[in-house]
């Protein structure tokens, strides 16, 4: 992951896999962390906390590994990006419960993203955590239900809530026409 300078399995996972699993979990680990880490920064925006998420999931991972590691790598893959956006929305939340957000975030600077990329920045972090997950990534509402462990119609209304202060933040930046 960015800031991490060596490529060495942090030792609370090697301690939680145990030695005789600890060649395959590393190679795991070394194959997928950087994109585990990219996912939980979509959500997280902060690359601490991204990497705490990313090493979380893999502690969940090294918990059950012995009865995981039997699974088809497509399996696996997936569970692992489910569990680490679990993790990044959990660290998320909690953050959003101790810590006061501003209402609008400041617009990144030219990076290449698009106008509805940066308007959803004025969301709170959940909301377009949740709007990323569900049209940017695909996921389907019972999938997104499943990583928040609530119910499918609880995940169907904060999908629609967060579609809804995002189309107020579009037509109060011009969109409106693509409304009536």
């Amino acid at each position: 992951m960015r800031g991490v300078s060596d490529d060495l399995i942090p030792t609370i996972l090697f301690e939680a896999v145990g030695a005789p699993d600890a060649p395959d979990f590393e190679t795991l680990y070394l194959r997928y962390r950087e994109a585990l880490w990219r996912a939980a920064m979509r959500i997280l925006r902060d690359q601490a906390r991204a990497e705490d998420a990313v090493h979380d999931a893999f502690l969940t991972l090294a918990k059950r590994f012995a009865a995981l590691r039997t699974l088809p790598a497509e399996e696996l893959e997936r569970y692992l990006f489910a569990v680490t956006r679990y993790k990044a929305l959990a660290l998320l939340r909690e953050q959003n419960r101790f810590a006061e957000l501003p209402e609008t975030l400041p617009a990144p600077q030219d990076d290449g993203r698009t106008e509805l990329e940066r308007l959803m920045d004025a969301l709170p972090p959940e909301d377009a955590a949740l709007l990323r997950l569900r049209f940017v990534e695909g996921y389907t509402t019972r999938e997104i239900a499943s990583m928040l462990r609530i119910s499918q119609d609880a995940a169907r209304m904060r999908v629609k809530r967060a579609k809804d202060r995002l189309r107020e933040i579009l037509i109060k930046n011009g969109y409106e026409e693509y409304f009536k």
